[in-house]
């Protein structure tokens, strides 16, 4: 005899949604999945992958909801997410994106005072958008101060004290990951005053007097002040 309707076939589970939809490529973010047919119909355990790599913390918070932390993953990838159960698997395609890295491209101006001090802007990208979380700026890995995220594409900050006559990396790092710009930024010897002539004139002023140094003009060194004492030269 025949039993009718005495057996069932469990739909699929199906992934309609992700969030976040983004994270590093660094470190876990959690999320939260959404679909069907987590928990009913004897589904037993979730599985979960982000472009074939297994997640970490799954939580079945019912038949609609999973918890859980991605996986690392490749910058700049967006990968599909994937929930496998007794009752198959469901697929959402590109549904996770892994975050570009920050990158920086070039840095004005491209050299300063090795007493540090230096107001520089470092173009490139990556230093707002994507929830990068708080920028650190080093030159030869000491931190810059003053820093100002501009824009996603802009930093302004001033430069530490490093060692004249070396060009050191600019390193920009965020939750997303790091980039370097490698010796993008030079250390110039500050001004030297190794003579005057005459060494002497009349102390109501108006003698004219020649300085010889070094770094009075090369390497950008903006306007040069003199001063007798506390006086200011004309």
């Amino acid at each position: 005899g025949a039993l009718s309707s005495a057996f069932s076939y469990h739909a699929q589970p199906t992934v309609t949604s992700i969030s976040p939809t983004g994270g590093t490529s660094l470190a876990a973010t959690s999320v939260t999945i959404t679909g069907t047919g987590f928990l009913d119909h004897s589904a037993g355990t979730n599985t979960v992958t982000f472009g074939g790599s297994n997640v970490t913390s799954i939580v079945v918070v019912n038949d609609t909801t999973i918890t859980c932390d991605s996986p690392t993953g490749t910058a700049g990838a967006s990968v599909d997410v994937v929930v496998t159960n007794n009752n198959g698997l469901g697929t959402l395609t590109s549904g996770f994106s892994y975050h570009d890295l920050p990158n920086v491209a070039s840095i004005s101006p491209a050299g300063g005072s090795s007493l540090g001090g230096t107001s520089v802007t470092i173009t490139g990208s990556g230093f707002l958008n994507n929830s990068p979380g708080t920028n650190s700026v080093t030159f030869d890995g000491v931190s810059a101060t003053s820093i100002v995220v501009v824009s996603d594409t802009s930093i302004t900050c001033d430069s530490p004290a490093g060692t004249l006559g070396t060009s050191v990396d600019v390193v920009i790092t965020n939750a997303n990951g790091a980039s370097t710009l490698g010796s993008g930024f030079s250390y110039y010897a500050p001004p030297t005053a190794t003579s005057i002539s005459p060494t002497g004139g009349s102390s109501l002023g108006g003698t004219t007097v020649t300085i010889t140094g070094t770094g009075f003009l090369n390497d950008s060194p903006g306007t040069n002040t003199v001063t007798f004492g506390a006086a200011p030269a004309t």
